[in-house]
């Protein structure tokens, strides 16, 4: 067998068991776990692989091929994940406000696939003589930078896909892809968010009371982000409105766009798992409860369990806020309570002054939106129960 060519790997570094290989010449054989679809395989035999010379060639290929600005400028944007059974690309936007994206390998090449991202390299693989015996030969070849990420050996790969909000993101371990895409930066404590705090008394009908405990379950959002209150809150309204939306855009500000969610009427709530699972606010506008109990009891799991709704293992912490002109907003069980009612008295429901006040205190120079996410932030929720509003439970 004739020397490998100067600066080839022939060690094959990391790979081996439980690796995963992109490339459609791997052979289909009992000693390697195959998916048609994506054309990716498990390496379940470290022996059998590296006997396999369209393996091998395979991994060195992408070693040798991918230049390394081309090998970093993947790593930044994509990962290679294993989510729910599959084998999919994660897309993690430069944009941090932006959630992550998954798509199947299939879609990441056919979007890659461009004249920019055309390899042309001059190779040596293995190849068999007639005795049996392996010899070098040369090869040119157009390649397909995306294709030849997707096999290689430090392509940021994960076993496993969780939300860890916060500050316990950082206890995630190397092995798992975490969809927590940080705080909003920038944000300076010094300012005024005195409207938006005499909106949300509006919406709890000026009793300070339901205000101070309304606030304190914002402001668990920030603290703990990492864990369900298992309540939800409700604010109903006898007529349209723009208090809340209003109320919740600030919100969405604070918690980052990335993990925060808005819907409109509750039957996205039940399909949209992807999102739903990497937010922390999700927000349910005009929402009407069609007495589904099937839907009932998703909406009631969604709200106090963080797995068992998702139908697999992946943990959630998202908190719901609905806002509705309708009487049946969602499915009351007197047994098990989790929402709180709210009846909001519309004192600012047509002053558009206000509104247009309240924008450019929480967006302007008086800085609102920063002084805001202080004081929810710095709270103090040591006497606070989620479980123990001042009102009953709906």
């Amino acid at each position: 067998m004739a020397n490998a060519p100067a600066g080839d790997d022939v060690t094959f570094g990391p790979i081996g068991v439980g690796d995963f290989v992109y490339s459609p010449r791997i052979s289909n054989n009992t000693n390697n776990t195959h998916d048609e679809r994506c054309k990716f395989y498990m390496i379940t035999d470290s022996t059998k692989m590296i006997e396999n010379l369209y393996v091998r060639n395979a991994i060195r290929d992408a070693r040798v091929n991918l230049p390394p600005e081309k090998l970093g400028e993947f790593n930044r944007e994509y990962s290679i994940v294993c989510y729910n059974g599959k084998t999919l690309i994660a897309r993690s936007p430069p944009d941090r406000n932006r959630p992550v994206e998954f798509m199947a390998a299939k879609v990441f090449l056919e979007f890659h696939c461009t004249s920019d991202n055309k390899l042309i390299v001059e190779r040596e693989e293995e190849a068999l003589n007639g005795d049996g015996s392996i010899y070098w030969k040369k090869k040119i070849e157009t390649k397909d930078s995306a294709a030849e990420w997707l096999q290689h050996s430090l392509a940021k790969r994960y076993y496993d896909v969780e939300f860890v909000p916060g500050d316990a993101g950082e206890l995630a371990t190397q092995s798992t892809f975490n969809l927590w895409r940080g705080w909003p930066v920038g944000l300076k404590p010094e300012g005024d968010c005195s409207l938006w705090k005499a909106l949300l008394l509006d919406l709890c009908r000026g009793d300070h009371v339901v205000y101070k405990w309304t606030f304190d379950w914002f402001a668990d959002i920030i603290q703990n982000p990492n864990r369900k209150p298992g309540s939800a809150l409700v604010f109903c309204r006898d007529v349209g409105g723009r208090g809340g939306d209003a109320l919740v855009e600030f919100l969405g500000m604070l918690v980052g766009q990335a993990h925060y969610f808005e819907v409109t009427g509750g039957h996205q709530l039940t399909s949209a798992y992807d999102r739903l699972m990497q937010s922390l606010l999700v927000v349910v506008d005009l929402a009407v409860w069609v007495r589904n109990k099937t839907a009932g009891d998703i909406l009631k799991c969604m709200v106090t369990d963080e797995k068992s709704y998702m139908g697999n293992n992946t943990a959630t912490y998202m908190r719901t806020v609905f806002f509705s002109n309708d009487s049946c907003v969602v499915p009351l069980d007197r047994k098990c309570p989790r929402y709180i009612c709210l009846y909001t008295s519309g004192i600012y429901r047509d002053d558009f002054a206000f509104f247009e006040l309240l924008r450019e205190q929480m967006l302007g120079e008086q800085n609102g939106l920063g002084s805001l996410f202080h004081e929810l932030s710095t709270a103090n929720l040591s006497s606070w129960d989620a479980q123990s509003p001042p009102i009953p439970f709906g």
